[in-house]
């Protein structure tokens, strides 16, 4: 990531505790729907990322 980002859906990412895999978030904010179905593997909450970052619910 090169600055905070929002994305619609998030595929080819593995969840493994509060960490998100295949995402370096360089210390940005990723923002999602969670309301939507294609995010539902999140549960709305909210994960670490590689090199600093999150990968957080859109409020």
């Amino acid at each position: 990531m090169t600055g905070d980002s929002a994305l619609a859906s998030l595929t080819g990412a593995e969840i493994h505790g509060d960490r998100v895999t295949g995402i370096t978030g360089n210390g940005h904010t990723v923002t999602y729907d969670a309301s939507l179905a294609a995010n539902s593997a999140l549960g709305g909450l909210t994960y670490r990322l590689a090199g600093g970052g999150v990968l957080t619910p859109a409020s």
